[in-house]
């Protein structure tokens, strides 16, 4: 299997665990949760610190987090605020790092709720304050009426009357548009009683009349007498005793009635004590039974994820391997096609080689003949012409017959420069420094304005056919020079180092060219071919717009 295939291959395997181990948490936590409502507090929490221990063994900080503030809430409703503020803190400080802002925003309520508990308000209301921030980004407005009502009645524990109305109107607020009636009640009781800490007594009892509309006397009977008892307080205080009297009694009735139906749980719970034993017994095998098809249903499931993970990883193996075939088989197309390539580059060198090699014979032969033939012929005529001059000429007849022998010497002198150029006599005779200087010496007399200059340091003699090699890649070169360059000056400097190679630095100070691009000039094509029969390297250093070297090592053995 290829590497890419494996690392999907556990991606995928790891996704099937994790979703498995994330509903483990989540039954975990919502039996914790339904112990706590139950004040099954020492069981609750055990179950909350196992699922901490083991999200940390297995880097899962979110749930790590939840379960923290789940142990905070535990510990609360123990009444354990310190232990509830620690465990707050520390999933709070685990949601910022990691950039969980809803169960940043759940900390810090919890940690607002314990501080105000522990009657630190100042702290409590920070805390309240910044997770007020972030559930209205997230747009859980209950909760933030939940966080109001507490302002309120915190600001009413630390006699700051104005703030505990202005919160309590806050929660009244949303929890009108929530239809909230338990909040609605608990609002308008905090309400009341800021308008009778005031000694607004006339409003506190609207207030607490109101707060009775929302609460369920049966579900929220602790509130719902509490405010009754505040209401019969606040009629005796304005002087209603009347009004008093009635809603005293009224709370009397509620707690006898609270008592007694507390009696009647008391006895309906001794006497069903031994009945649900066996009831529990019987529920907790089913549990366990339950528990077990859970388990087998996510064992299934996660088979069954399994084998469609190995079937998508065949198919990519499958894929990459034909892929890597196709790639193979284009690389070996390739390879027979660059050995082609290269077949043919050595044929063109060859013919390249044999056309050169026919040039300089071709340019010997047509030197010798040149030498032999039309010099010969024109040393011959002019020595008639010598012979055939009368003793006594006119004027005219002098005249012409100078010209003629002018001529004559001329069309020698031409042939035999023609016959050095083609043969490179001198060359030949007198070896590659005198050729090259005499070379110069012809750019000089052409009447061009670029100017050359040499310096040759060596003291071997070259072998014939690598100097005619060297002086016609100069010959190229200087040409190149005069047509194209546009060159005030050009260089000639070779060096022999060590009887072992030559360096030959062509240099001049013309317009430059692209050597990437002009690859296709006869010249530059006829130089390259020299050098290579020379087993010489070349260095071209040139741009357009600046100088232009060349740098050729030519490695030889005399």
């Amino acid at each position: 299997m290829k590497p890419l295939s494996f690392q999907l291959f556990m991606i995928l395997l790891l996704t099937v665990f994790t979703v498995s181990a994330q509903l483990e948490w989540k039954g975990k936590i919502d039996s914790a949760e339904m112990l706590v409502d139950s004040l099954r507090f020492d069981e609750a929490i055990n179950i909350l610190q196992t699922l901490v221990t083991d999200a940390v063994s297995t880097s899962s900080d979110s749930v790590q987090a939840l379960a923290l503030i789940k142990l905070g809430t535990a510990f609360a409703k123990a009444n354990k605020d310190s232990l509830s503020t620690k465990y707050y803190q520390d999933a709070y400080e685990i949601s910022r790092i990691n950039g969980y802002e809803q169960l940043e925003a759940s900390s810090l309520f919890g940690l607002g709720a314990s501080h105000q508990r522990l009657r630190k308000y100042r702290l409590a209301e920070n805390f309240y304050r910044e997770s007020v921030d972030i559930f209205l980004v997230y747009g859980d407005t209950l909760l933030v009426s939940y966080i109001y009502s507490n302002l309120a009645l915190m600001h009413s524990q630390n006699g700051d009357i104005e703030k505990e109305i202005q919160y309590s109107l806050l929660s009244i607020s949303m929890q009108q548009q929530l239809k909230d009636e338990y909040g609605l009640g608990v609002s308008y009781s905090n309400l009341a009683l800021a308008e009778y800490n005031r000694g607004n007594f006339e409003n506190s009892v609207k207030y607490y009349r109101k707060s009775q509309d929302y609460f369920d006397r049966d579900e929220n009977t602790s509130d719902f007498s509490n405010s009754i008892l505040n209401l019969a307080k606040t009629y005796h205080k304005i002087g209603v005793f009347d009004s008093s009297s009635y809603f005293f009694n009224f709370y009397d009735s509620i707690g006898h009635d609270i008592y007694h139906k507390g009696y009647e749980d008391k006895i309906l719970e001794l006497e069903t004590k031994f009945k649900t034993s066996e009831i529990e017994r019987e529920n907790a095998v089913k549990q366990v039974q339950i528990e077990a098809q859970q388990r087998n249903l996510i064992i299934l499931g996660s088979l069954v994820f399994l084998a469609l993970v190995i079937i998508v990883a065949i198919y990519l193996y499958n894929e990459q391997r034909k892929k890597n075939m196709r790639a193979l088989a284009a690389r070996d197309q390739t390879l027979k096609d660059q050995r082609i390539e290269e077949l043919l580059n050595q044929q063109e060198l060859k013919t390249t080689y044999a056309l050169l090699e026919g040039q300089d014979k071709e340019r010997t032969r047509i030197a010798q003949d040149l030498h032999d033939n039309i010099s010969t012929t024109m040393v011959t005529m002019t020595m008639f012409l010598d012979s055939l001059k009368p003793k006594s000429l006119t004027a005219e007849e002098a005249k012409l017959l100078k010209r003629v022998d002018e001529i004559a010497h001329q069309v020698t002198e031409d042939t035999r420069k023609l016959s050095h150029s083609l043969d490179s006599g001198s060359l030949k005779h007198f070896g590659l420094e005198v050729a090259i200087n005499d070379l110069l010496e012809a750019v000089e007399k052409s009447g061009t304005a670029t100017k050359g200059s040499s310096s040759v340091d060596m003291q071997s003699v070259l072998p014939s056919e690598l100097s005619i090699n060297i002086y016609r890649v100069l010959q190229e070169l200087i040409n190149n020079t005069l047509k194209h360059a546009n060159a005030d000056h050009f260089a000639i400097e070779i060096t022999e180092i060590k009887d072992e190679y030559l360096t030959i630095i062509y240099e001049d100070d013309g317009a430059g060219f692209d050597p990437a691009a002009d690859k296709s000039g006869i010249g530059i094509k006829n130089i390259h071919s020299r050098i290579d029969s020379m087993n010489a390297t070349l260095t071209i250093d040139s741009k357009k717009g600046r100088r232009t070297t060349f740098i050729i090592e030519i490695p030889f053995k005399l």
